[in-house]
């Protein structure tokens, strides 16, 4: 039931005359026995208005559409509808100082933000402007308390309905949606919404499926809600548009009361960006607190703002209500021209003018003072417990969850996937071309055959880094939104990460034991020889897999981490003991073997193969001095495998080589997560 006063003589006072007029059809809202909450929302004075409220689930929507003249809406209006904030909240910042922690103690550091005071009261949306450089986002960092840059420092006093902002759960009721869209490329716009609702919301299912729904309804996704999000190398991806949609309902589907958005509009198309602000102001409708900086509004779009705070060289020059900034500029001698676009003459303006001029006449003016005033019905946090706001998922619900994410994603990138095993099969059969049935009795058949040995370690070992190097830098982007949204710890997500990714390299060891062992001619003398080289190359490629977590982690460049493979990987494979004997002649290098996968995946497939193989000997001639003839004598011998295992660099029993392989794996890994921890403790 919706209830309209439509006084002619109270409306037409109040209206602005530069509101467009819009015809719309009214649409009455289905019938439901749905439980729905009553919630009185104010609506500031325009000319047409359409409303549109989605209540209940599925496709049950109220549509609000009306066709007056010169009429605006009353000042109240009840509607049904379960998407309105569960908080009241006013935010208040009160004498923000923001400068560079190198010039802090200096006596006149460059101010980034100086002297900054404001508020933003329910249902209210204001937008932040000004010159690159003005301070738009290092203010709306320090307000949402998320992202504020480490180099900075800042004092002030920011408070949340008269309480310091930090007395109060703050994160419990706030949400930040940032300007990059990061998102999940391999899942659907239903799917990483139904993540986030598990890892977020209730813990029951029917109560979480109902908030994604309500989300895909109030965002307008249901249409996409079964696409994929894809990538730069996909044929079909969302738009512009639908991304930063999706970005707003993963941050709204714990309901925030307070939700922070870095341009949101940035580097969309006209009509996108005014279905942008259109959404914004339909959630500001719902008792949120909005705050979010613009860039280059067009006029239309600036025509839809609410409130305004424009900023230049880091002060504060006007605070109030967008449709009033015009006027305000006027009365200080800058008159807007009828047909200029009002954000772009008061960028022109500043820029033109400075910052003293605009400054003293904020200061001056009786909005300098209007933050101090409380907005009323704000919640009384004193009395009221905000812990259950946000369901935070236990410690193993979260690694099960991100464990089901990883593995969606793994399999579904089948690009990654068949350029992975295609280089494992790739690669058997060019060793199976050089390698056939190797021989047993000659020099020659010994060298290749203990070639082949390093070949396969070699070959599982840089195949697993490649395939792995790129892991967390990937999704670095995706990771670092997520923890600034604390949707989840740091230790579930990085052991989702390993638990998914060591299995397929383990089926990398499986796959070319299959394919290459038999057709190389290994020995077949004991049938556990053939396990222990499948073993041995899948922890090969389980240790090596360690060394790219752990670079991954702490370096964030493609480009380096790419170049760094090899640079790692020439000096350990040297120090494998097949291209130099490591003994005291590399004296500096040899601390540095017991760090080599290579090392131990060599030493282990060389004894493996050689151990009581008793199809492998070598003929040869043993020299000696014969003292009765006084000469130099030849003998014919025969090396069995145990003898010139002796004269090679495996000084290594197996299992030896097994524990060293997992001891790197262990370390490697623990370094990995606590690169990890410290990536995200800059967010």
């Amino acid at each position: 039931m919706i209830e309209i006063n439509t006084d002619r003589r109270s409306s037409a006072a109040a209206m602005r005359p530069s509101e467009p007029q819009k015809d719309e059809a009214v649409s009455q809202p289905k019938s439901s026995t749905e439980r729905v909450s009553e919630v009185q929302i104010d609506v500031q004075p325009v000319a047409e208005l359409a409303l549109k409220l989605e209540s209940g689930e599925g496709d049950r929507k109220v549509v609000c559409g009306l066709k007056q003249e010169g009429v605006k809406l009353s000042d109240s209006i009840k509607l049904n509808s379960v998407g309105q904030a569960s908080l009241r909240v006013q935010l208040r910042w009160e004498h923000v100082n923001v400068v560079p922690k190198d010039q802090r103690l200096q006596k006149q550091p460059r101010k980034i933000l100086d002297d900054i005071c404001g508020s933003v009261r329910p249902r209210e949306f204001l937008a932040i402007m000004g010159a690159s450089g003005a301070g738009k986002t290092t203010l709306l960092n320090y307000l949402s308390n998320k992202m504020f840059p480490a180099d900075l420092h800042a004092d002030g006093l920011a408070s949340i309905n008269g309480i310091r902002r930090e007395k109060i759960d703050y994160f419990k009721f706030t949400a930040f949606v940032q300007q990059d869209d990061v998102l999940s490329e391999m899942l659907t716009v239903k799917e990483v919404l139904e993540f986030t609702a598990a890892l977020k919301c209730s813990p029951d299912p029917r109560v979480r499926a109902e908030k994604v729904q309500e989300m895909l309804t109030e965002l307008e996704l249901v249409q996409i809600q079964n696409q994929r999000i894809g990538g730069p190398n996909d044929a079909k991806t969302l738009s512009r548009g639908e991304k930063k949609r999706l970005s707003i309902a993963i941050e709204l589907i714990t309901n925030p009361a307070l939700v922070f958005m870095d341009e949101p509009t940035t580097s969309m198309d006209t009509f996108t960006a005014e279905k942008i602000i259109e959404i914004i102001n339909k959630l500001k409708l719902k008792g949120r607190t909005i705050i979010a900086t613009i860039h280059q509004p067009n006029t239309e779009i600036y025509r839809n703002l609410d409130q305004l705070m424009l900023l230049s060289h880091g002060h504060v020059i006007y605070l109030g209500k967008a449709s009033d900034a015009v006027q305000y500029f006027d009365g200080i001698g800058h008159p807007c021209p009828v047909d200029k676009n009002p954000a772009e003459f008061f960028m022109t303006t500043m820029s033109q003018e400075g910052a003293a001029h605009f400054v003293s006449s904020y200061d001056r003016s009786p909005m300098a003072g209007r933050y101090l005033e409380d907005a009323s019905g704000l919640t009384d946090f004193a009395g009221k417990d905000i812990s259950t706001l946000k369901y935070a998922a236990s410690w193993n619900e979260q690694l099960g969850i991100l464990c089901r994410r990883s593995l969606m994603a793994y399999t579904r990138n089948k690009i990654a996937m068949s350029r992975r095993y295609f280089i494992i099969v790739y690669v058997a059969i060019v060793a199976m071309i050089f390698y056939y049935q190797l021989g047993t009795s000659t020099r020659e058949a010994l060298q290749s055959r203990t070639g082949l040995l390093y070949f396969c370690a070699n070959g599982a070992i840089m195949n697993a880094m490649q395939m792995s190097i790129l892991i967390f830098p990937e999704e670095r982007a995706v990771f670092m939104r997520e923890q600034a949204s604390s949707l989840y710890d740091v230790l579930p997500y990085f052991l989702s990460r390993v638990l998914i990714d060591v299995p397929f390299g383990l089926g990398d060891g499986l796959v070319f034991s299959l394919i290459g062992y038999w057709t190389y001619g290994l020995s077949t003398t004991d049938a556990s020889k053939f396990f222990i080289f499948m073993f041995g190359l899948m922890m090969a490629t389980t240790a090596s897999s360690a060394y790219s977590f752990f670079l991954g982690t702490i370096i964030t460049d493609r480009e380096v981490l790419i170049t760094l493979v090899p640079i790692i990987n020439i000096p350990l494979g040297l120090l494998s003991g097949w291209f130099v004997r490591l003994d005291g002649s590399v004296t500096v290098l040899w601390p540095f073997q017991w760090i080599s996968s290579f090392k131990y995946a060599f030493n282990l497939l060389l004894r493996n193969e050689l151990t009581n193989n008793a199809n492998v000997h070598v003929y040869g001639t043993s020299t000696h001095f014969d003292s009765a003839t006084n000469r130099t004598v030849s003998v014919p011998v025969v090396y069995n495998s145990e003898q010139l295992l002796d004269t090679m660099e495996a000084k290594l029993e197996v299992w030896e080589c097994f524990v060293g392989l997992l001891a790197l794996f262990l370390v490697f890994t623990t370094f990995a997560y606590i690169g990890l921890k410290v990536t995200s403790r800059r967010v």
